[in-house]
């Protein structure tokens, strides 16, 4: 549930495709690191789990769930 969309956000990343996201605006900020990682993995599943109640569809991209 979590190293998939993560491993696409970052590779969009790297492509310049990335939609901007939750995911995305933290792999991209100037203080970034890959000790960050599991963080952002683990909030982000978090926050999309709690579903419609939390509108979490945009948090990885919309690619990705679609």
């Amino acid at each position: 549930m979590i190293e998939i969309p993560f491993r696409e956000v970052h590779k969009q990343l790297k492509e310049g495709k990335a939609t901007p996201s939750f995911v995305s605006n933290l792999l991209s900020a100037d203080d970034y690191t890959p000790d960050m990682d599991y963080a952002i993995k683990t909030s982000a599943a978090t926050i999309y789990a709690g579903g419609p109640t939390l509108y979490a569809h945009p948090l990885f991209s919309t690619s990705i769930i679609s």
